[in-house]
């Protein structure tokens, strides 16, 4: 069983291993479980295994609650579901309870440390006044004090009608997005590859301009940057406390406006959470029990066909569970079409699929053209044992093909759907509380409203 992103089936002895093992248990197939990183893996371990001659045919599984695997074609991951519910339960929660104290400003971080997409579909079913998202800010090229300077006019405008109290929501990997945050975390994360091991020396050899930010940051914030890092090298994101950040700016700027005579809002009453860990471990909802299923039927029916190098997906998942039986498609994508280059910024042209009638234990495979797959690489993938293996070139690691992480669509139907409800959150208490994830009854069934969105527009 692989671990987490530190556990991967990367290089060429580990290739090799796989094959090895593959081999002598004479195995038909083998299915790889995970996000971006996994499946990427799983591409080229197919690609590998196949120019061996293996017969074992590899398929991925799109499975991360960060549901950032996304096309037209692959429409959510398994877990996503899950942990979008169960973060809005908190949500509303805490939004109830900012309703019954009406002196708090509330600063919320969910996952999600490279996209947006949790703290999007948590803002639709919670509603809360403020939604801090970082592809917004990159769209709108926002800075850390525009940010800021956002949240306090929110605050002053609702201080301003009686009202003394605000929820603020945003994505764990706003630092991403924010550029001067961004610069910092690039170079800070350079020095520590570089070989610098203690904060000082990796101060140092800071530029100007990023130490300047790093000595802007509050202290507490600071020493988060230089914490472990992750797998990759990068700073764990996890650890960093945008919303004490974020809490501790727009309290000073609230303080200057006051200072200044620009608005009587009150600063110093702000709290700060993360619901992270919470939504990791929890019961699976009925969606997503009936995903795991058909996924789970998929890429056994890939596997029993003899179809390598392909990623187990399900469409037309907008209807919820009920329409499970109807609407719900299962899909084999091949992993190269979902896969690109370092710096390549052109698409590739439309990739097949394959159709999966999961009528019998068979799986009855049926070619089928269906919509792009969003974000796909000009590679072409054959799923025969004379494909050949690029694995052994030393230049691999540095041109390694990878399946990246899909950002929010900020023209997309879900996000066009909470900016037109944008406005009437901040100035209103239209807080929703979706309480606890149900099991049975008329909500148990039902999909994501992201998910409901883009089906609304599919439909058309």
């Amino acid at each position: 069983m692989l671990g987490r992103s530190v556990d991967r089936i990367h290089s060429a002895s580990e290739m090799r291993c796989v094959l090895s093992t593959c081999t002598s248990l004479a195995l038909d197939g083998l299915v790889l479980l995970g996000g971006t990183f996994t499946n990427t893996d799983a591409a080229h371990l197919a690609e590998f295994l196949a120019g061996e001659g293996c017969k074992t045919c590899v398929v991925g599984v799109p499975c991360t609650i960060d549901g950032d695997m996304r096309g037209p074609a692959l429409c959510t991951t398994l877990g996503f579901d899950t942990a979008c519910k169960i973060t809005a339960g908190l949500m509303g929660n805490l939004e109830t309870d900012c309703l019954s104290a009406k002196k708090y400003l509330y600063f919320v971080r969910v996952l999600g440390k490279e996209q947006g997409h949790m703290a999007l579909e948590v803002a639709l079913q919670s509603r809360p006044n403020i939604l801090v998202l970082g592809e917004d800010c990159a769209e709108r090229s926002l800075t850390l004090m525009d940010v800021v300077r956002e949240i306090a006019d929110t605050v002053c405008a609702r201080f301003a009608a009686g009202k003394n109290f605000a929820v603020c929501l945003l994505s764990e990997g706003l630092p991403n997005y924010i550029p001067e945050l961004k610069n910092l975390l690039r170079e800070i994360d350079s020095a520590f590859q570089a070989g610098f091991t203690d904060p000082s020396s990796v101060i140092a050899s800071l530029t100007p301009w990023s130490k300047a930010v790093l000595d802007f940051l509050p202290s507490a914030v600071q020493s988060q940057l230089f914490l472990e890092r992750e797998s990759n090298g990068r700073a764990q994101l996890s650890q960093i406390s945008t919303e004490r950040l974020l809490l501790e700016l727009v309290n000073g700027e609230l303080q200057r406006r006051k200072a200044a005579g620009l608005s009587k809002a009150k600063g110093g009453n702000g709290m700060g959470f993360f619901f992270g860990y919470q939504a990791r471990s929890a019961m699976p909802t009925n969606f997503d029990c009936s995903l795991g299923s058909v996924l789970g039927h998929t890429a056994a029916s890939l596997v029993a066909s003899g179809f390598t190098g392909y990623l187990a997906s399900c469409s037309g998942c907008g209807g919820g569970v009920d329409g499970a039986g109807t609407d719900w498609s299962p899909l084999g994508i091949p992993l190269t079409s979902l896969l690109t280059l370092p710096l390549a910024g052109e698409s590739s042209p439309p990739a097949q699929t394959r159709t999966i009638t999961p009528s019998n234990s068979s799986g009855n495979l049926q070619s089928s053209s269906t919509s792009p797959v969003s974000g796909s690489a000009a590679f072409s993938f054959a799923p025969s044992p004379s494909s050949s293996s690029s694995s052994s070139s030393p230049h691999l690691p540095q041109l390694r093909p990878t399946i990246r992480s899909v950002p929010v669509d900020i023209r997309g139907p879900a996000f066009r759907t909470y900016r037109a409800s944008a406005g009437n959150w901040a100035e209103g208490d239209l807080y929703c509380n979706p309480g606890p994830v149900q099991f049975f009854g008329l909500v148990a069934n039902q999909a994501l409203m992201t998910l409901e969105a883009e089906a609304i527009v599919n439909a058309k």
